[in-house]
């Protein structure tokens, strides 16, 4: 068999060919989730003693009650899948059928909550037989494939499965991720609380509501000059590294150029696009959000797919107009003083996501 990496990498094709092709909840098993469990994990989904599908779960007085699939290991039902269809934002509704099944099935250790290209995994480990309401690790299948990630994955399959080895880093995983998305949520809004954190490192005068306004403003615009300085540092060793010398690097506000069509992608587009993501952040998958530079307009896009941009930029000089879709889906442009203003249209923006999901 193949290294996992180069099933992962296959796998993410298999995505890139097929999702967009995809209606329902049955292409999507069929398309994806079930090369997955053969492909990626290994296990043998044509042999009803390691995969089986409609696995029945008796619930309470409900009896019947049928999950999508049960990986068997050693002759017992240990990790329990619920699927949906190509689309479906896994983040927007908790998984209750899941649960539900993975409360009722005494020896389930794990339940992984899927739309194909999305995998949630769950476990216990709060409570013995009852599934955690946080996922204790993601895998999307469009993302860059990461060194980290793919060894968790590699504990997950036929040849290598380890109950003990996954749940030791289980939480560790999951607390990481839910810190991540918690940072995530406050760089697109800072709320009062982290306002009046900073407040009382920095400030030593009386909290009042308008202060703690002003402070939110202030954190966003430090969030800004962050991530700035974070891409301006990775840009300089890039070509450093290029040119072998620093100083003979062009202008700190080109940020990326082609050499083919001459386009040049700057600091303040790339700061746009990390702000938009963070954003958009809860209403699509972050890896959905793709950056494609023109000679004219910066799309930021869902999918890669230019019908499908979620904002337009048209940062020239010191001329910045931010596109935004309309109830219509025309572009409105409007100016903005710099990319920090692009908070103001956040729920423009949330919106525009929205519709294109």
């Amino acid at each position: 068999m193949t290294d996992i990496t180069d099933r992962l990498r296959a796998m993410s094709q298999r995505v890139d060919d097929q999702a967009e092709h995809i209606r329902t909840e049955e292409g999507t098993k069929q398309a994806l989730i079930v090369p997955f469990m053969q492909t990626v994990l290994g296990f043998d989904t044509t042999n009803v003693q390691e995969v089986r599908p409609e696995f029945t779960a008796d619930i309470g007085t409900k009896k019947g009650e049928k999950v999508d699939y049960a990986i068997i290991i050693d002759g017992k039902p240990l990790i329990l899948i619920e699927a949906k269809k190509v689309g479906v934002v896994l983040e927007a509704e908790q998984p209750n059928q899941l649960l539900r099944y993975f409360n009722a099935v005494n020896t389930a250790r794990f339940g992984i909550y899927t739309n194909g290209i999305h995998y949630l995994f769950y476990s216990d480990l709060e409570q013995p037989n009852v599934m955690d309401q946080r996922p204790f690790f993601e895998l999307d299948l469009t993302d860059t494939i990461d060194p980290l990630k793919i060894n968790e994955i590699r504990k997950f399959t036929k040849a290598e499965f380890d109950s003990d080895s996954i749940r030791a880093s289980a939480n560790r995983l999951k607390y990481t991720q839910a810190i991540k998305n918690e940072l995530e949520r406050e760089m697109s809004a800072p709320s009062e609380d982290l306002a009046k954190l900073f407040m009382g490192r920095v400030y030593p005068g009386a909290r009042t509501a308008r202060r703690v306004e002003e402070f939110i403003e202030y954190i966003s615009a430090a969030w800004n000059q962050l991530i700035a300085d974070a891409v301006r540092e990775k840009l300089t060793a890039a070509l450093a590294r290029t040119n072998g010398t620093i100083e003979e690097q062009p202008p700190q506000d080109h940020a990326e150029e082609s050499e083919e069509d001459g386009i040049v992608t700057t600091e303040d587009e790339l700061i746009a696009y990390y702000i938009v993501k963070a954003i958009v952040h809860g209403v699509v998958e972050q890896s959905r959000v793709t950056l494609r530079d023109q000679k004219t307009v910066c799309l930021i896009l869902l999918d890669d797919n230019r019908l499908k941009w979620i904002t337009r930029l048209y940062f020239n000089g010191n001329r910045y107009r931010l596109g935004l879709r309309d109830d219509d889906d025309q572009e409105k442009r409007i100016d903005i003083d710099s990319p920090n203003d692009i908070y103001d249209f956040a729920d423009d923006i949330r919106n525009s996501a929205g519709r294109l999901v």
